[in-house]
């Protein structure tokens, strides 16, 4: 392998990592394990390439992030993976080798979202999340108020004692959840290490969030003496009450280790919590201590990482959902199979698309795996034999009996019932309005109370009203004075939870940058919106170019071109989305040619692909806001003191782009909305300082990264400076 190919599998691993940290897994960790496996043994064999910068280096993730940063006592670190029981032998051998008297615990490896429990004289004093291994973030009251199994008072606990484990949430439990979203959305299903550790940040958990996740310790990070093993540990903790790891093993040879590790095989998917693996570790702390540690793992352990389990099946019918933008959500319905200890007869398809390009038909044989083992997923077709049907799309939507737009297989009836519940809902969600204590439940009980029947009512909600539907007086007046603040949020805000299909929050900025009110975007032509799209693709197109290109030198992704579903694996670009792809793979049908056609001639394709989105884009907003009811809801919001953006400026034209940009410390706004706003004005962001980073955005409480800018000289920008040069960009 060159150093140039070696580079970019970083920059692959890199984009992955950003992707799960943003709640959105393009690949799954199985494979994403496999590729920093080939990471690390490059860098073993050209140690000469290693650089600060590289996934090897870093451990954890940002999921379970926040304001409240707590220093870790002693690091969290990752555990050494390998994928064969060759290696888990070796291991195994080598470790007797140095150390006969050597015992090793071998235990299931959960699947979750791993944090810290710190007792201080036997009382619990924080839950920390781990954040990058070395910084986490202070979890304890949601922590305190979701957490089933937390045990608050240790009995005869050294004076500091620090455990580590995974927060999780059971199947029992996710799988009611996952039905519910089945239902309701099936095209944005989280999977369960997401969505504890959305529970675990979310500002104002519901009622129904008490006591939905769980704990299990399988680690000691520091301690005050009293233990020389980590069996010891655990017994200490099960006389407690404390959830320590199920049935784990003690072994004395590399034979009762397999045998241990085989065992946690055959038996997990049974089990009401999700693994990815098991793990071996050597028992005693004295030997622990004498191998030490790597910057990132302990010398001292493995982790044996499961291949998922497949099964086929035939699918039987196709079952429709209508989503929250009109847009019909196929759902396959087969005949029964067992995935990871559960039965499976469900899967989402995503769209007509997907259908289409996997020709999937009602009796095709499918092969299908659960996701983290507990999403099911189509993997491919297997057959379609002679008596199979292709799928006949309907025309009317299932709901409201509208015709649909075809192209799209979206209902475009406004009134649609079974869009308005979802359309509140992402109104007053984070990726819009963000009102805080404004979740899900509360809107469907107003909905169903009758107190909202347009967006618009949200805001002429009163304090008695609630109470009068069972709020008490405290949620009432945090409610309503959520919803007073939400007045001042930014207009791209309101146009994103105005919910018009294909105007994500990206496509809001554009499109208040481009205008500076939701005003004149209403009153634009829908030639004006067209040309002002596409003019505000062009550097996309060139960034969308550079990634397939960047993707596709990367050698595993090219060879996966023979099997993969063209467009599941055009979507593991950044910012390939299954539009682009789809509309690239319309206009050059064979994935070879797009995966081995040079930059230039790829800079042409996006650019076609991308008009034509455009133009959809700007029919969609036109379609929109020529409905009366629409201009009349946005006159309310603006007569309700919303912001329309009348006080913006447009953009301004041919402003300096591009450079590398970092972000530290905690920002007025989110850091996934500073990133977005960032790629969308042309720059690159990155996690991490290098020579090639041109600005620091500096937050309050900063890093460490802005003592290393400092060193390099590079420009160090506060809140305020940041935004400027943005707005300047954009």
């Amino acid at each position: 392998m060159s150093e140039e190919q070696y580079r970019e599998l970083k920059r692959e691993l890199l984009r992955y990592r950003e992707l799960y940290e943003q709640g959105q897994p393009a690949i799954e960790d199985y494979e994403y394990d496999r590729m920093m496996q080939r990471l690390k043994d490059i860098e073993r064999a050209h140690s000469e390439w290693l650089e600060p910068d590289s996934p090897s280096q870093t451990v954890g993730s940002k999921l379970g992030g926040g304001k409240d940063a707590v220093v870790h006592d002693a690091p969290m670190l990752s555990i050494q993976d390998v994928f064969n029981l060759d290696d888990v032998i070796k291991f195994v051998d080598k470790q007797l080798k140095q150390f006969p008297e050597a015992e090793f615990l071998v235990e299931e490896k959960v699947d979750g979202l791993s944090a810290a429990m710190r007792y201080r004289n036997g009382a619990l004093e924080r839950v920390i999340t781990r954040g990058d291994g070395k910084i986490g973030f202070d979890k304890t009251a949601n922590a305190l108020f979701t957490l089933d199994n937390l045990i608050r008072t240790l009995e005869g606990a050294p004076a500091y004692l620090e455990l580590q484990g995974e927060i999780f949430i059971r199947r029992r439990k996710f799988d009611q959840i996952y039905e519910r979203q089945l239902e309701l959305n099936p095209d944005k299903i989280t999977n369960p290490r997401n969505y504890a550790a959305g529970l675990l940040n979310k500002k104002n958990p519901d009622p129904d969030d008490r006591e939905r996740l769980s704990f299990v310790v399988h680690g000691v990070m520091k301690f005050d003496g009293g233990f020389e093993r980590h069996s010891d540990v655990y017994k200490f903790l099960e006389r407690n009450g404390v959830n320590v790891i199920h049935d784990y093993k003690l072994c004395r040879t590399s034979e009762e280790v397999i045998r241990a590790v085989e065992e946690i095989g055959s038996s997990r998917l049974a089990l009401d919590w999700a693994l990815d693996g098991a793990v071996i570790k050597i028992d005693q702390f004295a030997l622990r201590d004498r191998l030490g540690t790597t910057a990132k793992a302990p010398r001292w352990a493995i982790a044996y990482k499961f291949p998922p389990e497949l099964k086929q099946t035939i699918v039987r019918e196709i079952e429709l959902n209508v989503g929250r933008t009109g847009k019909i959500t196929p759902v396959a319905i087969f005949d029964p199979i067992t995935l990871a200890g559960t039965v499976v007869t469900r899967a989402t398809l995503h769209n007509k698309k997907y259908i289409e390009a996997k020709d999937i038909r009602l009796g095709s044989t499918i092969e299908v795996y659960k996701s983290g083992e507990i999403i099911p997923k189509v993997q491919r077709v297997v057959d379609n034999p002679s008596g199979s049907t292709p799928y006949e799309f309907i025309e009317r939507c299932p709901s409201c009996g509208s015709k649909l737009d075809m192209g799209d297989w979206c209902c475009v009836n406004p009134n649609c019932p079974a869009q308005f519940e979802e359309r509140i809902i992402y109104f007053v969600g984070k990726n819009a309005m963000d009102i805080d204590g404004f979740g899900a439940n509360t809107a469907r009980k107003l909905i169903e109370l009758g107190l909202i029947e347009s967006i618009a009512d949200i805001f002429t909600l009163k304090r008695d009203q609630l109470t009068a539907v069972g709020f008490g007086p405290k949620e009432s007046e945090n409610l309503i004075a959520a919803i007073e603040k939400s007045k001042a949020a930014s207009p791209e805000r309101i146009l994103t939870g105005l919910g018009i299909r294909e105007v994500s929050s990206t496509t809001a900025q554009e499109l208040i940058a481009q205008f500076g009110s939701i005003d004149k975007i209403i009153n634009a032509s829908l030639d004006e919106l067209n040309k002002k799209l596409s003019k505000a693709e062009s550097p996309t197109v060139r960034v969308v170019a550079k990634n397939i290109r960047e993707f596709f030198d990367v050698e595993g992704n090219r060879a996966r071109v023979v099997d993969a579903d063209p467009i599941k694996l055009l979507c593991e670009v950044p910012k390939v989305g299954d539009k682009t792809a789809a509309e690239l793979l319309s206009k050059v049908p064979a994935l070879e040619r797009i995966a081995d056609a040079p930059i230039e001639v790829l800079n042409e394709w996006v650019s076609k692909a991308r008009a034509r989105e455009s133009l959809v884009v700007a029919r969609n907003v036109r379609a929109f806001f020529d409905l009366d009811d629409n201009r009349k809801l946005v006159g309310r919001l603006r007569a309700m003191g919303l912001n329309m953006g009348d006080t913006v400026e447009a953009k301004v034209e041919n402003a300096p782009r591009g450079g590398v940009i970092v972000f530290t410390g905690t920002l007025t706004i989110t850091r996934a909305e500073a990133a977005s706003r960032a790629t969308f004005a042309g720059f690159t962001v990155k996690n991490s300082i290098t020579k090639s980073t041109k600005y620091l955005v500096v937050g309050d409480k900063p890093g460490s990264k802005l003592a290393k800018a400092e060193s390099l000289g590079i420009t160090i920008l506060n809140e305020d400076q940041f935004n400027e040069m943005i707005d300047a960009n954009i």
